[in-house]
């Protein structure tokens, strides 16, 4: 962490991590939004799994010592900012800004996180502060479904809300979230094999379990520009989305096993608590015909391997040089079981 040499305050280096796959013009307007921050980041890495859209073409031609490309092949969500958040934290930023590609952060979106960190440091006796999320809308101003974060205890509305302008949280999703270096130290990477959805709420739930505090930072806003206002609804299932539902399915019990793997017992009857209401809803919505598929999944994800990568870096390591922009590969980890 650097110091501004007239006022002697800290200067937080933010590395901005934007993963995408075959949505080059909203990638465009996510890459142009994070660029035209009030309060920019100081670089950007974007994760290209594999798209087959002009996505590498045209990373190609923006690619310099401030934007760096990583291209691999199609990991999901969770692979994709498993290896971005590696590669970000060997710049030796401070913060870890997280967002996927239909992700479109207002101009303050920034500034307002690294705001909201300033007010709750100003607390004394603050837990360590894992990550920070942004209130994220669908097109229409509403908020977004699938973007909901899990308010944490009791909201003392006076002064988290009205004053300080922010909410603690125990879990988010990956649009419009940074992370600190310390909890990544300290936590590791995300589950890559999770491939998608869960694997934000595995990961953020993760450094609040351990101890971090998670924040909603009231003032940063971003708009997710998804093609519905949609969250993982059963009603919803159909041929054409099962692929994603097997995923969500076994993930939401990858979740549990992470939240709770400490209290083995509690850790059972979440997951007959789950099974119990994701059958029963799908019964209500007459999806008779999936209900085997979902009690495989959610048995998968009790035997889900759950070993995270941990970084070779240290928390307080210094900048690494900027590499080649144009090929940028992902470095060795070592991983270690969640006991």
């Amino acid at each position: 962490m650097e110091s501004d040499p007239l006022t002697k305050t800290a200067v937080r280096r933010v590395c901005a991590v934007l993963v995408t796959y075959n949505r080059l013009a909203l990638l465009k307007e996510a890459v142009a939004a994070v660029r035209n921050q009030s309060r920019r980041a100081d670089i950007l890495i974007i994760v290209d799994n594999g798209s087959t859209d002009g996505t590498s073409e045209w990373l190609s031609t923006i690619a310099d010592r401030d934007i760096r490309i990583i291209t691999q092949p199609n990991l999901g969500a969770s692979g994709g900012f498993h290896t971005g958040l590696q590669a970000a934290f060997d710049t030796g930023a401070d913060w870890l800004w997280c967002m996927d590609d239909d992700t479109i952060p207002d101009n303050d979106c920034l500034a307002a996180m690294l705001a909201a960190e300033t007010r709750y440091l100003a607390k004394p006796g603050s837990d360590p502060l894992a990550w920070i999320c942004s209130v994220v809308r669908w097109t229409d101003g509403t908020l977004h479904r699938m973007n909901e974060p899990k308010a944490k205890g009791f909201l003392d509305w006076g002064t988290n809300i009205l004053q300080n302008g922010f909410v603690p949280a125990r879990w988010c999703s990956f649009v419009s979230v940074a992370f600190s270096r310390e909890a990544v130290a300290s936590c590791g990477l995300p589950l890559k094999e999770m491939f998608i959805w869960y694997d934000d709420v595995e990961y953020t739930g993760r450094m609040t379990t351990a101890g971090f505090a998670g924040l909603v930072a009231l003032e940063s806003r971003a708009e997710h520009r998804t093609a519905s206002n949609y969250a993982p609804d059963v009603e919803d299932l159909a041929p054409e989305n099962l692929w994603r539902f097997r995923y969500a399915f076994r993930n939401e019990i990858v979740v549990e096993k992470t939240l709770f793997r400490a209290q083995p017992k509690k850790l059972y009857f979440r997951f007959c608590k789950v099974m119990l209401r994701r059958l029963s809803l799908m019964i209500r919505a007459g999806k008779f015909r999936y209900l085997p598929m979902a009690i495989a999944q959610g048995f998968r994800g009790l035997t889900f391997p759950m070993a995270i990568d941990l970084l070779h870096a240290t928390a307080n390591s210094s900048p690494a040089p900027a590499p080649d922009p144009e090929s940028v590969s992902a470095p060795s980890l070592t991983s270690s079981p969640i006991s």
